[in-house]
């Protein structure tokens, strides 16, 4: 669901396990709001599926992540603006995150602008400027990181482990080829407990 919740919510409510199938979010506008897109479920048990979120512009959302997938099965992100917010969280989700700007995102978070766990998706002709942590994080899964362009992340004054175009841990299968990386505080790609990975840069 796409749901405001007024001050002091920080997300979709209640949480009553609906879940979701066949949505297209298309040239929308998301301006100084509290969440972006989410779900009403926390819960492997309960999977949405089939969302589409093309062409939309978010600005500025305040608890910070633009789309939050939990459970999400395929999941669509294409062709969208984010402008000073996290952008795309995804947790045991599957699907296509591709050509997409991601602008001006420079606050302290404990999150990349694309951040993945136990996912499994392909990440494509995106274009990420200004991050905090990571521009592309991914934990666990499958994933597949081509041709993208990404200029910018800081860390130097947060920590050691902060900074990188790329981090991938723990991934059961990892196929980078073809990115662009400026201007970063620590690796352009860095991996970690990757099995079967195949980087070509």
């Amino acid at each position: 669901h796409t749901d405001y919740a007024g001050d002091g919510e920080k997300g979709a409510i209640p949480l009553d396990n609906t879940v979701c199938d066949n949505i297209n979010i298309d040239n929308c506008t998301f301006t100084n709001i509290l969440s972006g897109i989410g779900t009403h479920h926390e819960s492997e048990t309960f999977r949405t599926q089939n969302v589409s979120v093309k062409n939309c512009t978010f600005n500025s959302v305040l608890y910070g992540t633009a789309i939050d997938a939990y459970s999400f099965d395929s999941l669509t992100i294409s062709n969208n603006n984010f402008y000073n917010n996290i952008g795309v969280f995804a947790f045991d989700s599957n699907g296509v995150i591709d050509n997409n700007n991601f602008y001006a995102w420079t606050e302290q978070t404990d999150y990349a602008r694309i951040h993945l766990i136990d996912s499994n998706f392909t990440i494509e002709d995106n274009t990420i400027e200004d991050s905090y942590k990571h521009s592309i994080y991914i934990s666990g899964g499958e994933s597949i990181i081509l041709n993208n362009t990404l200029t910018k992340s800081y860390g130097a004054e947060y920590g050691d482990e902060y900074g990188d175009g790329i981090r991938v841990d723990d991934a059961i299968s990892l196929d980078i080829e073809d990115n662009k990386i400026y201007d970063v505080y620590r690796y352009g790609i860095y991996t970690k407990n990757c099995n079967g990975a195949n980087i070509i840069q």
